[in-house]
């Protein structure tokens, strides 16, 4: 099971410090890996996921637990952009 969800970053943002911001992400935050993509003619984005496991089963437990830290840690990555360099 994936779980996923994107912020679109400000038009000025330049690739490389994008991808130090998430890369800095993906060592401070556990739950979900970030990324960035980018798509002609649209701003970058940070792209954020979280893959479940289901091949012995599902434990609603960790359907339930994971549905509740995932927005809690993207919400965490959103807010170490303290400056607005990258969001509004």
């Amino acid at each position: 099971m994936k779980i996923f969800t994107y912020a679109e970053m400000l038009d000025d943002v330049e690739f490389e410090d994008a991808v130090v911001f998430a890369n800095d992400l993906n060592q401070s935050i556990m739950l979900p890996a970030f990324s960035i993509i980018h798509s002609p003619n649209e701003n970058f984005r940070l792209w954020v996921h979280y893959f479940l496991p289901t091949q012995f089963g599902v434990d609603s437990k960790n359907i339930v637990s994971t549905d509740r830290r995932f927005p809690g840690a993207f919400r965490a990555g959103l807010l170490k952009d303290d400056v607005n360099l990258f969001f509004e």
